[in-house]
């Protein structure tokens, strides 16, 4: 899980509050980061409320982005892979030598 980061939050990225200290994943809350107050305290709202929290609890909600991914052969039937974060880089570095696929788009959660 990224840890909070308040430039990305005050550019409309997605924030999560952890309801326990030490959080796993049913207990990290979606909430709105409306700013921060008079003392730098960020403050957010969750449903009604609206409050103050510390800074460690508050995470940066993973992000979902588009990677093309290259496999290439390798001995004993392994493969090795490479990915791209544009289609035409992929299909460049696929020129370099045999390949299984190419340009293969996939969805990954930072």
């Amino acid at each position: 899980m990224r840890s909070f980061n308040l430039g990305q939050a005050e550019d409309g990225a997605r924030v999560l509050y952890a309801t326990n200290r030490y959080p796993n994943a049913e207990q990290l809350q979606p909430v709105h980061f409306v700013g921060t107050a008079e003392d730098g305290t960020p403050v957010v709202q969750w449903g009604r409320r609206v409050f103050t929290v510390d800074e460690t609890e508050l995470r940066m909600a993973p992000r979902r982005r588009l990677v093309y991914v290259n496999l290439y052969p390798r001995l004993q039937g392994l493969v090795h892979a490479e990915w791209f974060d544009d289609m035409s880089s992929a299909i460049a570095a696929s020129e370099k030598g045999p390949y299984v696929a190419k340009a293969v788009a996939l969805e990954i959660e930072e």
